[in-house]
């Protein structure tokens, strides 16, 4: 079983941090110096539809959280896994 979650994040970076709690600007600037040819840095070629489509999603996964009875604390969710994955280590651009 299972009994633990793993947030991943750029190293050199503050973690549980959320680019949809960022301004706009603010975030198509981030994503602009993340996008690349990796399969992390391809999701930001287009960053406008990127962020529309994270927004939706994190709606969606705030709304079935109180649905269930829970009660955030954040506006944004901070996305993890359970447990590990190799996938996510294997594909970072940074190992670390």
């Amino acid at each position: 079983m299972i009994n633990y979650l793993t947030y991943y994040y750029k190293h050199g970076t503050e973690p549980f941090r959320s680019l949809s709690a960022l301004p706009d600007k603010e975030v198509i600037k981030i994503m602009e110096k993340l996008c690349d040819d990796t399969l992390f840095g391809a999701r930001f070629k287009d960053p406008i539809q990127y962020l529309r489509n994270r927004r939706q999603s994190e709606q969606w996964v705030r709304e079935e959280f109180i649905k269930k009875g829970g009660r955030p604390r954040e506006i944004y969710p901070i996305p993890m896994v359970l447990g590990a994955s190799k996938w996510m280590v294997k594909q970072a651009p940074d190992p670390n």
